[in-house]
């Protein structure tokens, strides 16, 4: 198993959302910023995909933005103990 499929980037939408209104951003503005693909970035935002570690770090960046500020990271901490036994 890939260790990146062991966590899980969530959108805290709201969140988001501030930060592009406060950078100027709209959706198309923040992929071009992030170099995400436009319609990647719209289905990760409506909870329909799930994105890359390398992904959420260029939208937190492009943000001026933590990643846990933006973003619920979930992991799946059993699947990672059974990973390093």
């Amino acid at each position: 198993m890939r260790w990146k499929s062991l966590i899980k980037y969530h959108p805290r939408k709201f969140k988001i959302l501030v930060a592009m209104a406060q950078k100027g951003f709209n959706q198309k503005s923040l992929s071009d910023a992030a170099d995400v693909n436009p319609a990647t970035l719209s289905r990760f935002l409506n909870g329909k995909l799930s994105i890359s570690p390398n992904s959420a770090r260029k939208i937190s960046d492009a943000l001026d933005s933590e990643l846990e500020e933006i973003f619920e990271i979930e992991i799946k901490e059993s699947e990672v103990e059974s990973q390093c036994h």
